[in-house]
């Protein structure tokens, strides 16, 4: 696999490129870095060129400015320019699912389809979400994240997965490892606080949010991916989407919680194909 750091807007995309064929883009969530996608990559790239970079101020990539979903959004977008990709298929999950929905409604011709993992731009159970509202707290979360490094995202990972023993155990070793900086913890923060600052006066960012009318459907094909035992984006969520988006295609994994790609690596790369 080839790794190579890309410059874009100031910032440092450390990016894995393996395969030959049409490009294929994977944007990662948190708190998973682009390793998230190496099962997918080793299935794909017979007949895929995949591009898996990691998200601006997460895993090994730097970040010049102030972390946000507009910043992600930004950054890829110079990538699929700079890397002459447009337009491809762009695969998301968790953060890199909005990044793709945002993507496909601001930077259409850079897309060719979208396919979203555990993600929705709206109608999620609010109550759910806790780590949105304790990372939104000043302070509080900086000294958490100070006094017990990766302990957040330890006990978020074993709570969101179905089969937290599926995800193998030196790449969760790595996840925790970036966890611990200081540039990861910091856009962890900004990101999250941004979106919910956002939310609260009314400025939901990419139109996500919380009212209909300030969600957008995506010109291109749109396929989703969804773990169906995920305990934050429930089946619940998923059918929240299916009403308001009806022409969507959904694949469903039954027994895979909010990281599909590795807890059912295989069904996920059938899932992926089937869409794209």
């Amino acid at each position: 696999m080839e790794t190579r750091w890309i410059d874009v807007n100031g910032d440092r995309l450390f990016t894995r490129i393996d395969g030959r064929g049409p490009p294929l883009l994977l944007l990662h969530g948190y708190p998973e870095t682009s390793l998230t996608w190496l099962s997918t990559i080793a299935a794909l790239r017979d007949a895929y060129t995949c591009i898996a970079p990691d998200l601006p101020g997460w895993g090994e990539s730097t970040i010049a400015h102030r972390a946000t979903l507009a910043t992600f959004l930004a950054d890829v977008a110079a990538l699929i320019e700079q890397l002459d990709l447009g337009p491809v298929t762009v695969v998301g999950h968790d953060w890199g699912a909005a990044v793709a929905y945002g993507l496909a409604i601001h930077h259409s011709a850079l897309v060719r389809r979208i396919v979203t993992v555990n993600f929705s731009p709206g109608g999620f159970q609010v109550w759910r979400g806790i780590h949105f509202g304790f990372f939104a707290i000043p302070l509080l979360p900086e000294l958490a994240m100070w006094l017990w490094p990766a302990a957040i995202e330890h006990r978020l990972m074993k709570w969101w997965a179905a089969h937290y023993e599926a995800v193998a155990p030196e790449v969760r070793a790595r996840y925790f490892e970036h966890a611990r900086s200081r540039r990861s913890r910091r856009t962890t923060l900004a990101s999250y606080r941004n979106l919910v600052y956002r939310a609260l006066i009314g400025f939901p960012p990419l139109r996500m949010g919380p009212t209909g009318f300030r969600r957008s459907r995506p010109r291109m094909p749109w396929g989703v991916i969804w773990g169906m035992k995920d305990p934050i984006a429930t089946p619940r969520v998923l059918e929240s989407l299916e009403r308001e988006f009806p022409d969507i295609t959904v694949r469903r994994l039954a027994d895979a919680g909010h990281f599909p790609q590795e807890e059912q690596p295989a069904g996920f790369a059938t899932a992926l194909r089937e869409l794209i």
